[in-house]
Parts: C-alpha cells; structure tokens; sequence
C-alpha cells in the first residue's frame, strides 16, 4: 500500500497538475460547460430525469461479433435516452467534463469469456475522446494487469495514451476507510487519481451474492474483497459502494450484458451462459443491478431454475444498498424506468 508507487514507478509525473491530488487545481479552475461555455456547478452538468431510469441496448450482432464500432452506435443511442440529451455529445458531456480524469473499473476475475468486453471499454473511451476528453485522461483498471492481460486488454502505463494497469501495478491507500461494518483500503486510481468513475461491470450470477454486478464490481477497486466475504457480503457490498470516494464519484453504469451467466457464477460455466447480445446504462447502479436480476431470473425460468430471490443466495445486498442508511439507489423494479433501444 505504498503512495509513492503510485507516483514514481509508472513515470506520470504530471498527475499532480492532472488531477492527483485532493487539493490540487481542480478546485479552483473554473470549467466551461460544453453547451453554454459558462463556468457551472457539478451539479449543473447532469439534466437527468427524477427518477431512476435502464436503458437496454440489443444488436443481434452482439451475440456473436461485438465490433468498437457497432458498441460505440449503441453506446451513443443509449446514452442520450438516459440523459434525454438532443445528442450524443451533448449527452456524455452532461455526465463528464473534458478536464476531469475517469477512470473505467472492469471486471475480468472470469477470464475472457464471461468479463467486461475490451471492445466495450474501448468503444466507452473511443466515445469521451470524441467529445474532448484527452486519452491520458482515462484509465480503464481492475485488480490485477495479469487479468486484463488475460482477457486481451492492451497495458499501457502513461504518456498520452488511455492507461490500462492493474491496482498490483499503483498501489492502496495508506490509511483505512471505514463505512458502516466495512474498514478498507482503495485503489489509489480511485482515490488519489480519477474525478469520475465508469462502472462496467458483467451481467453474472454469484454463488455468494445471488449476482456479481455492477455493485459487487467494486469489490475490485479495494485490497480486501477476499476478507468481506464473510460474515455478512451484502451489508458489505453495501458499505463499500457506500464510501463517498466511490458514491460521489461513480457518474455512469455501463452493464455488459453481450452473454449472461445464469447461474453456477461468477465463474465461467459454458452450460448456463448464453449469448444475450445487450448492454445496459444507468445512473443507479441499483436499478441497473435490479434490472439485471430480472434479465438473470427470466434466463434461469427458460431453464427451469427458481428465481434468484428463493435461491441459495439472493442478491439480499440490492435492498440494503436501497435503505436510508446507504442511500445508493432504487431496488423497487416498480420505480424503474425502463427504455429498450434496438440498433
């Protein structure tokens, strides 16, 4: 859990003028707003509906060939029916600014056949660099290089390119965060490095916590996931996700859902994944969980299995990161608003 590697051993030695730092510039750099050209508030930026809304994006192609190109299409058609935006840029430009570092957290515990797409992180950063974000700006991670490595993710550690490194490669917080029942340490590209976070997390069935979605996915963006599997993992995927340096900062939910794990997860098993040819946007990374439990239920019926609520182990997580206390997000599917968009 060493700072320095953070910013010594990966040579960005600019990352105190880019962002860094807590009390670096972006404090008292006045930003434009990409439509008005007027310096505004964060909370200015989003024009989001009140209540909580799950674009689903089918492309049959999807099922077997998913292209940059053909995800970058529905990545531009969904965002703008989440944000209610006139256009793509003007959408993606509502959630983020060009001067802010994001950061993209991926899933690729499974290996490459069931983790997050490198074709739809790179069709996410394809679309922020299109409307200003500069490459070295983002920084697609997860817990190890070796697993990106694994699933066809490119490294790539500095100058003017996306970063793609493993936590392994930077490093942990030095002190502890404490939420609720949880104490931890995060990854210093979360803590230390990103303004804003993407979620992309992969549409699977966990033996454990009913799914491993977008949620649970930060499990990967801590030191010790393998310490808060017990005794209670719901309360603390809850309190994880509840720590200010990920709930203030996590913008957008970006749900691969081009196959699905219904159940048997969150390892790779050929015999219950299928081939569902979609992905998911959300602001409430609850809502996009309880949207995925339904699509994971529908799956499991067609295989005559229970619903994953009567299982061995329901996704009991959903409904505590709803509770006043955490505050994350809608579980209710009744209070969800559900857009299906076909490219």
């Amino acid at each position: 859990m060493k700072r320095r590697v953070f910013l010594c051993s990966l040579g960005l030695s600019t990352l105190a003028v880019t962002g860094c730092c807590r009390g670096d510039s972006r404090a008292t750099v006045e930003v434009p707003d990409a439509r008005s050209g007027a310096g505004e508030s964060r909370e200015d930026l989003a024009t989001l509906p009140k209540g909580p809304r799950v674009v689903i994006v089918r492309d049959d192609s999807w099922k077997s060939e998913p292209t940059v190109e053909s995800l970058g299409m529905g990545l531009a058609a969904g965002i703008v029916r989440l944000t209610g935006a006139s256009q793509p840029a003007e959408a993606w430009q509502s959630l983020f600014r060009p001067t802010e570092n994001v950061a993209v957290k991926v899933n690729c515990l499974a290996g490459p056949a069931l983790s997050s797409s490198p074709a739809l992180a790179t069709a996410v950063t394809k679309e922020l660099v299109a409307v200003g974000h500069e490459r070295g700006r983002l920084w697609v991670y997860d817990r190890q290089s070796s697993e990106l490595a694994a699933c066809g993710y490119e490294r790539c550690g500095g100058g003017d390119e996306v970063k793609c490194l493993g936590t392994d490669e930077v490093g942990y917080d030095d002190e502890v965060t404490v939420t609720g029942e949880v104490g931890t340490w995060f990854s210093l590209i979360v803590s230390q490095w990103a303004d804003a976070l993407i979620n992309v997390p992969v549409a699977k069935d966990h033996d454990m916590s009913g799914i491993s979605g977008a949620l649970k996915n930060h499990f990967g963006s801590i030191s010790n996931p393998n310490k808060l599997h017990f005794p209670d993992i719901s309360r603390a995927i809850a309190d994880v996700c509840a720590t200010p340096v990920l709930a203030d900062k996590q913008r957008l939910v970006v749900y691969d859902a081009l196959r699905v794990c219904y159940d048997g997860g969150p390892a790779f098993k050929p015999a219950t994944t299928t081939a569902y040819g979609a992905i998911l946007l959300a602001t409430d990374a609850v809502a996009a969980d309880t949207t995925v439990v339904r699509i994971i239920d529908r799956l499991r019926a067609g295989a005559g299995l229970e619903p994953l609520a009567k299982s061995h182990a329901p996704p009991t997580h959903l409904r505590i990161a709803a509770d006043a206390f955490h505050g994350l997000g809608c579980c209710d599917p009744t209070g969800i608003e559900l857009i299906e968009v076909r490219v």
